[in-house]
């Protein structure tokens, strides 16, 4: 079982931009789960528990998932809109230096971001009706592979 980090943006100036950033992060985290992978999502787990808008808390828990991400077997960059947040850029940086796992990319607009998601919080019929965005064992988002 392969652990797969989720970067994606967490960040928004509106609660609805948030929660839209969530359901986006939950809908790979759930195919990624799907493929028989174990989803790390730390922008889901950490801000359960701590203050996103308290600096001191924000850092420690940027901090906690950078050291996730370098216990995990690869990556899924997911970018929407072509916009990377601050804390998204800290990962990717981290994955630029140590460049020893494997990375998987989704690029979409919003709309596009939409249709992935519509639904796939409701009911499992609903659930069906999306196909998987990604497919780990298929490559088609890889980013680079180094063996």
């Amino acid at each position: 079982m392969e652990k797969v980090y989720i970067i994606s943006r967490y960040a928004a100036a509106t609660r609805k931009e948030r929660r839209f950033n969530e359901q986006v992060a939950r809908y790979f985290c759930r195919q990624i789960m799907r493929e028989g992978n174990r989803p790390v999502a730390p922008h889901l787990f950490y801000p359960q528990f701590s203050d996103d808008s308290n600096s001191e808390e924000r850092r420690a828990g940027l901090e906690l998932a950078l050291r996730d991400l370098d216990e995990c077997d690869s990556f899924f960059l997911v970018i929407i809109d072509g916009i990377i947040s601050e804390g998204m850029r800290g990962e990717i940086e981290r994955v630029s230096r140590t460049g020893n796992r494997r990375g998987y990319l989704a690029a979409m607009s919003r709309k596009e971001a939409e249709i992935l998601i519509e639904g796939s919080e409701t009911d499992d019929a609903a659930r069906g009706k999306h196909r998987p965005a990604c497919r780990l064992s298929s490559g088609i988002f890889k980013l680079h592979k180094k063996a």
